[in-house]
């Protein structure tokens, strides 16, 4: 019997992008596989304290809408796959138009 040796999972990438709606921020990740993504953000920039929940989601992406204009924001993602625990990824800092 051979004993297969597990690859480390690799960390996922997100990034976030204004859209063309002022206020409006497009969430996205890449290279993931399927499962739940949870997705929160911040105005604190330093402490990443009072963050705030969006809906998960079933696909790699959403828009946040609502966020204040000429301000900078922190935004997070992890992937939610049944059977495995997964941590935040380091946050994505953007100023918004």
């Amino acid at each position: 019997m051979l004993v297969k040796a597990q690859t480390p999972h690799q960390k996922q990438h997100f990034e976030a992008r204004n859209t063309q709606l002022s206020g409006t921020v497009r969430l996205m990740a890449e290279g993931v596989h399927r499962g739940f993504h949870e997705w929160q953000y911040t105005a604190d920039v330093i402490n990443f304290t009072n963050r705030v929940s969006i809906d998960s989601t079933t696909t790699a992406h959403t828009d946040v809408r609502g966020l204040v204009s000429a301000t900078k924001y922190a935004f997070f993602h992890k992937q939610i796959v049944a059977g495995t625990t997964s941590d935040w990824e380091a946050p994505v800092l953007l100023t918004i138009i």
